[in-house]
């Protein structure tokens, strides 16, 4: 009487396993790429709404006001506002713990052939992640007197 048993022999389970690694690799390598990916994107759209709302704070203000002086890549780390006599300073960099450089160029653009004065307010939001290199965002924004 000759029983044979049925079974997988270890060269069979092998030969399955490795296959099976090989499909599953590149798609492992598509999830970790897609996570990076998301980090990556997480950041540049802080950085785009922190450039929009340093536009929105410098529009808001009067066209002679002290923070619209023209200047040269300033830092923008604390902004102050004032509502009558209260002052309150609000630090920008508490929250993201130093993960982000925020800085505002002003561009005054007068001239005598024009009917009225012009601010070039550039905004711009620099950041490193880890392992890549320093990245960035800039905003522009025109206003008129």
């Amino acid at each position: 009487m000759n029983i044979r048993k049925k079974a997988f022999s270890i060269i069979e389970i092998s030969i399955a396993t490795g296959v099976l690694m090989c499909l599953l690799l590149p798609v492992l390598t598509m999830m970790t790429r897609s996570s990076k990916g998301t980090i990556r994107n997480k950041y540049e759209i802080l950085a785009q709404m922190h450039c929009s709302n340093i536009i929105a704070i410098c529009n808001s203000r009067p066209f002679n006001h002290e923070m619209m002086k023209e200047t040269e890549e300033r830092d923008v780390g604390e902004i102050e506002i004032k509502a009558g006599a209260i002052i309150k300073k609000f630090d920008l960099d508490e929250a993201e713990k130093n993960i982000f450089k925020r800085t505002i160029t002003i561009k005054d653009f007068s001239s005598d052939d024009l009917p009225y004065k012009y601010k070039l307010i550039i905004a711009k939001v620099e950041w490193n992640q880890s392992g890549e290199k320093k990245r960035n965002v800039m905003m522009a924004s025109l206003v008129t007197e």
